[in-house]
């Protein structure tokens, strides 16, 4: 029901949202107008990089991966990144239509590639096959047995119909269609095999396999592939169009910094990383519940306290962190009424020896909880604790969590960045538009132009640069010429080489606001609406940038935002219509 009514408001939503820019667009003189929210996919005059993987919230509320092949030279035109094992009458043939055939006359023929992965992740990797000459032919082992995965769960979808059914390691192949199997890494490294037969049975007949995926995450029924020629590096390059958990909204394109999250085994409260411990109560205990959780996963861990007549009954992770530096730790977590327990549970999240803690009203609706910290100078060792002694904690708790993260910085919580055996970062994006692309809505020699921008931040930068508007250079970098950013106190400005525009009003973390402003000679405006409030400032600024070559989104490392809206117009429209644009 939940994947229904996202679709159903996605298809809304979009629909809304192309009939807006369709109406905003024709006759109002912009060369540029562009509605992320309304985006399937990226605009392809657009340029988006991003050297690791990354989540988000999708149209159905669930946090999950963007789309990502961690297979080198999935294309399979190259033979390098694989290694062929053939034996007794085994073959394996390259085909031109980028598809790799194995015949075997009682004999087996395999495809190998070693993959360099995040131990303690599920995984998931599949391929097509387009042709089968004999029923008895078997994918078995897709995740090679004894080097690096576990808890292997094969899946066959006949593509024609849609359908999925469960098999076996060494089931016959069904027929044409696409193989998956989902496992859970146990090394740092492991194998990816297919062919005839991984099993050393001997097989005969001969099979034609293409697109070969792999991926962190589960994903059974179906996928989105994503193709990959380098023969040295992952495909990690897809924007993330993000949505609102609970209203299904469209929040527009999803850009971020860099970021770590230092703490291990962030959804697997089991390991033994995990410290349960108490003081005078009841050491916590951890299970496991069939329920969906917030990656749509269907069964979640479930932790129960008791620290009746004690201090306290917690879990824990001892970490170790930078003295005098602030950590924002967050933290999914839900009620489990399931079990009889009441509505509204309260448990609490601290960092390092914070006394105070912070206390969370844990509800039957699965919330984002987050608390930020800064570490004493005698404190580098930061502890992770869910559940303490925390003023209005209650004595018995029975709670659902998912996916702990604890990251340097004081904002907000970034998005999730799930863990195995060690930390991990998401790495800076970058998004640009340059060349004929560029030149095409931004006339060469331009002075003057108005600039209409929505969006919102989500999480308080800790430099001041926010967007670029304009920049000389190429391929995202370069010199800045005309800008519209966030200062470190949210305030809202837009400025060229000479002067800056101040609104006056701030942007709050996780609401949308809307910017309009107009830059000539001895004659600029910006008006600002921040959900809430409306403020406009005007200067009769002296300089005005004349020649720019790009558009560059996010070259900072610590920006976090949401784009949703831009348009551009190569005149300086009067105050009253950047008025309207943002009411």
């Amino acid at each position: 029901m939940r994947a229904l009514l996202g679709r159903f408001r996605r298809t809304v939503n979009r629909s809304i949202s192309e009939q807006l820019a369709t109406l905003t667009s024709v006759g109002d003189g912009s060369t540029l107008s562009l509605d992320f929210t309304a985006m399937g996919s990226l605009d392809s005059r657009f340029t988006f990089t991003r050297s690791t993987t990354a989540t988000f919230i999708n149209s159905s509320g669930y946090v999950v991966y963007a789309d990502h092949n961690l297979v080198r030279n999935s294309t399979m035109l190259v033979s390098t990144s694989w290694t062929p094992t053939t034996s007794g009458g085994g073959t394996v043939t390259i085909n031109n239509d980028n598809t790799v055939t194995f015949a075997s006359t009682a004999g087996r023929a395999t495809w190998l590639q070693g993959i360099t992965v995040q131990s303690g992740l599920p995984m998931t990797f599949s391929i097509e096959v387009t042709a089968l000459t004999n029923t008895n032919m078997r994918v078995s082992d897709l995740f090679q047995a004894g080097t690096g995965f576990t808890s292997q769960v094969y899946n066959y979808t006949d593509l024609s119909g849609n359908t999925t059914t469960s098999i076996g390691a060494f089931t016959t192949l069904p027929g044409v269609g696409l193989y998956t199997v989902n496992a859970t890494t146990t090394a740092t490294s492991g194998n990816v095999v297919f062919g005839t037969d991984c099993n050393g049975v001997t097989r005969t007949g001969s099979v034609t396999i293409a697109r070969p995926q792999l991926q962190y995450g589960t994903f059974v029924s179906s996928r989105v592939y994503l193709a990959n020629s380098s023969t040295s590096a992952a495909n990690t390059n897809t924007p993330r169009f993000d949505y609102d958990p609970t209203t299904l909204t469209p929040r527009g394109l999803l850009i971020e910094g860099s970021a770590t999250n230092i703490a291990t085994y962030s959804n697997d409260f089991s390991n033994a990383i995990w410290t349960l411990d108490h003081s005078g109560a009841t050491n916590p205990a951890v299970s496991t519940v069939s329920q969906t959780g917030p990656d749509g996963a269907s069964t979640v861990t479930r932790i129960t306290f008791n620290k009746t007549g004690g201090v306290f009954s917690r879990i824990r992770q001892n970490l170790s962190g930078t003295a005098s530096q602030p950590y924002t730790m967050s933290v999914w977590m839900k009620a489990n009424t399931a079990s009889g327990g009441a509505s509204t549970q309260n448990v609490g999240l601290r960092i390092g020896a914070d006394s105070a803690g912070f206390n969370c009203a844990v509800t039957t609706t699965w919330k984002r909880f987050q608390y930020t910290y800064t570490l004493s100078s005698t404190d580098a060792s930061a502890q992770i604790l869910l559940w303490d002694n925390i003023t209005g904690n209650d004595e018995t708790a029975d709670v659902l969590v998912y996916g702990c993260q604890i990251e340097l910085g004081s904002g907000g919580a970034s998005s999730y960045i799930p863990t195995g055996s060690s930390s991990v970062q998401r790495a800076s994006e970058v998004m640009y538009m340059d060349g004929t692309n560029f030149s095409a809505w931004w006339p060469s020699g331009q002075s003057e132009y108005s600039v209409y921008f929505a969006g919102d931040i989500t999480r308080t930068p800790a430099t001041t640069q926010f967007m670029w508007l304009a920049r000389l250079g190429s391929g995202g970098t370069g010199t800045s010429l005309a800008r519209h950013f966030v200062t470190t106190a949210n305030s809202i400005r837009a400025n060229n080489t000479v002067n800056d525009l101040t609104s006056g009003l701030t942007a709050t973390v996780g609401t949308r606001f809307r910017s309009a402003f107009a830059v000539k000679s001895g004659d600029s405006a910006l008006y600002v609406n921040n959900g809430s409030t409306t403020a406009s400032v005007t200067s009769s600024d002296t300089g005005l940038t004349t020649t720019a070559a790009q558009i560059v989104f996010n070259p900072n490392s610590d920006v976090f935002q949401h784009i949703a809206a831009l348009k551009f117009w190569p005149t300086r429209l009067p105050n009253a219509t950047l008025q309207s644009l943002i009411t």
